[in-house]
């Protein structure tokens, strides 16, 4: 029942990484009259809609069930997809990004919260997996891209983004409730100091994701490169992603915290050679990074995991998740803004920064865990 369950998560996963549309997201919005101040105002709405809705979206998680969560996510997903196909004003985008908000806030910690239930032992494995199934819609769409736009140009892209979004929201009728217990111990809101850690770390794991979004088609027009290779490099960064999950088998999920250690190391050598580096071994560091973050990335989820039924809350686990995520947004947000205020910064000194505030981090959780010991 259990490999059912994964397998199902797997497929759902796959659609809702179909996103055609996603190397023209731009242009979908600027074909309607929209300006680039509009548009980033829409993704200070989404960013907005995922923070005043991560908490109570967790809550009724815990009230409700994963699976029920899941298939509120996939509808929220859906309804966000419509309202993208029939977007002709700003209004109608400002909802479309609204309902995003919602779907990401109800899919936060519940994913995780339900593969841990499903799989503790080989929890970075099955999350790594089902992440993988996510990076490969990403990497079809990506591939189909030009023949669909040829064919059926935006409204083309739109539609069948819409179509596979529904098809994820029916595959989730397929997961079972899983089983529930009677809650025995009421949690506290408050913030504690000890959760202070890992919600910088979260935070931080996030910030180096967006910051190979944003900035590494910097490092490409440093090198004076077509800022369309930056598609080429992203392809070739996501088909190495896929590697993660058998990382995970050939590491194994013991000793987690040295493993977590070990990951952050690699993520700040990375980040500080990329800072560094002149030449086009460059490009071999920036390949790599995102998988190490992956890796880094599932290995941590399962300490938040691990550090939940540590404190005794494991059936308020999806709350917990979801207070951790938007700790870390307030995380992100301030590093966003505090980048925003430094005037012409380097697109290498960014690096710089990034790797800095990484390893002061990194030093925080390990003398939180020996604390902890």
């Amino acid at each position: 029942m259990k490999h059912r369950n994964i397998t199902t998560l797997k497929y759902i996963s796959l659609f809702g990484g179909l996103i055609f549309y996603a190397p023209v997201a731009l242009l979908v919005r600027t074909r309607m009259g929209m300006t680039y101040s509009q548009f980033f105002v829409l993704q200070a709405v989404l960013s907005i809609s995922i923070f005043v809705f991560e908490i109570p979206c967790g809550y009724i998680t815990d009230k409700i069930g994963y699976q029920k969560t899941l298939m509120l996510n996939s509808l929220f997903t859906f309804l966000a997809r419509i309202c993208m196909v029939f977007a002709g004003n700003f209004p109608l985008f400002f909802i479309e990004a609204v309902l995003e908000g919602i779907s990401i806030a109800f899919y936060s910690g519940t994913m995780s919260g339900y593969l841990y239930q499903l799989s503790e032992e080989h929890f970075a494995f099955s999350l790594s997996v089902v992440d993988n199934y996510s990076n490969l819609g990403f990497i079809l769409s990506t591939l189909t891209f030009p023949y669909i736009y040829s064919a059926w140009r935006i409204d083309g892209l739109l539609v069948l983004t819409a179509l596979c979004s529904f098809i994820g929201f029916l595959l989730a009728f397929r997961l079972p409730n899983e089983k529930r217990h009677p809650v025995k111990k009421k949690i506290s809101f408050s913030f504690h100091l000890t959760d202070i850690p890992i919600s910088l770390f979260i935070g931080i794991i996030n910030i180096s994701f967006l910051i190979i979004n944003f900035f590494y088609v910097g490092i490409l027009t440093q090198f004076h490169m077509d800022e369309r290779y930056m598609s080429i490099l992203i392809l070739l960064y996501t088909t190495m992603q896929l590697s993660v999950p058998k990382l995970t088998q050939k590491f194994g999920e013991n000793n987690l915290f040295k493993k977590i250690y070990i990951c952050s190391g690699m993520c700040i050598f990375c980040i500080f050679s990329i800072s560094l580096c002149r030449s086009r071994a460059i490009f071999f560091l920036m390949l790599i990074l995102p998988t190490l973050l992956s890796l880094l990335n599932v290995y941590f989820e399962k300490y938040q995991n691990n550090y939940i039924d540590y404190q005794g809350y494991g059936q308020h686990r999806a709350t917990i998740l979801s207070c951790y995520n938007m700790s870390a947004n307030i995380v992100e947000v301030f590093f966003l803004f505090g980048s925003a205020k430094l005037k012409n910064i380097y697109v290498f000194d960014i690096f710089s920064v990034l790797g800095c505030i990484f390893s002061i981090i990194l030093i925080f959780i390990l003398i939180f865990q020996a604390r902890k010991k």
